[in-house]
């Protein structure tokens, strides 16, 4: 567990630094490098919602009662502090305590929401159709998910909603990219399918939200024009 966490957070710091990301795009093999990166993140934050599940389950259930441990606290005899061993007096004045951050629903949806823009990022990388097949086993349980853990929240900010709405939509469009260069969609359901992604988006006063839309459309563009030319050639 501790290998993985350790793994999780180089890659998540991988990922969170877009002049990595930018230099591995403008390299020639960038898609030869980036895309093991990205799928080995995408597991490795699978796992980690395993593990934070695990965890919050055993914090919704209280710990048992011990009664043996209250019998004894009772019926000990208990010594005067002048007759007790200077190694017992110094064992008794060092005490350690584990402070353990609870699990919440919002770390839930903090983990799911990393776990789909490596997706995107690797979406946007893909070079093996075969690879698809992996990434809608991943999201087919982890949108659902995602939206029982949101309806868990007492009162959710508008800024995590949007967080949460851009950060689907996004992966939306990459992956109808990917399965549009994949051969699997035809034009007209990727145009259908990225207008889709953030129609009810309200994107007016959100400069990222734009920024992605608009990088969509740029995709969009691109492979239209690269899978057309591929089309033409003799």
């Amino acid at each position: 567990v501790a290998l993985a966490v350790a793994k999780l957070r180089s890659n998540e710091a991988i990922l969170k630094k877009p002049s990595i990301a930018e230099a591995l795009d403008d390299a020639n093999h960038a898609a030869h490098e980036l895309v093991p990166l990205l799928e080995e993140a995408a597991e490795l934050f699978n796992q980690c919602l395993t593990i934070q599940e695990k965890s919050f389950e055993q914090f919704q259930t209280p710990p048992p009662i011990d009664e043996d441990m209250d019998d004894d606290a009772e019926g000990g005899v208990s010594i005067p502090a002048s007759e007790q061993a200077p190694s017992t007096q110094q064992q008794e004045s060092e005490q350690w305590a584990q402070i353990v951050e609870p699990i919440t629903y919002d770390s839930l949806v903090d983990t799911i929401l990393a776990q789909l823009e490596s997706l995107t990022l690797l979406c946007s990388k893909l070079t093996d159709p075969k690879s698809l097949s992996t990434i809608d086993k991943h999201t087919s349980d982890l949108l659902p998910k995602l939206d029982a853990y949101l309806q868990q929240f007492d009162k959710a900010t508008s800024e995590r909603m949007a967080e949460v709405a851009l950060t689907g939509a996004n992966f939306q469009a990459s992956f109808a990219d990917a399965k549009f260069r994949a051969g699997e969609i035809d034009f007209t359901k990727y145009e259908r399918l990225v207008y889709d992604a953030y129609r009810n988006l309200d994107l007016a006063q959100d400069p990222k939200g734009l920024s992605d839309k608009a990088e969509a459309m740029l995709n969009f563009q691109s492979s239209l024009r690269v899978m057309t030319t591929e089309v033409n050639l003799p």
